[in-house]
């Protein structure tokens, strides 16, 4: 048997997070060079083009300006971690049995609260 394909969105995701650990490095790179006392001054543009990553994007990252895409999504999120864990770990469970009438009207409210943005 063959794997399955990844999806379109599986792929971006991966994109961006291979993205975001050069961008990254590229920091780590550009302070670990600035902290260094040498003769020759490491520029954003240098760093920049060894990792292969924008200037301007690492010059906002490494003055604290700039968030990457995925802390830029936690903050649209409108549960926390530990209530997305719950809210799936208890409807899984649920799903495994025949849904009923009752169990629809406990995960109404629940949806709502997603959807409203209201906690």
């Amino acid at each position: 048997m063959g794997k399955k394909a990844l999806s379109q969105s599986m792929k971006n995701f991966k994109k961006l997070r291979a993205e975001e650990n050069k961008l990254t490095q590229a920091v780590d790179a550009f302070n670990d060079a600035r902290q260094r006392y040498t003769s020759k001054k490491r520029t954003y543009d240098d760093v920049a083009a060894e990792f292969g990553v924008d200037p301007s994007t690492l010059r906002w990252r490494v003055q604290g300006k700039g968030k990457s895409m995925l802390e830029f999504n936690t903050t649209k999120q409108k549960l926390t971690v530990v209530e997305e864990k719950v809210l799936v770990k208890f409807m899984l469970e649920r799903t495994t049995t025949k849904i009923s009438t009752k169990m629809i009207r406990l995960i109404e409210p629940v949806i709502r609260v997603i959807y409203s943005g209201t906690k």
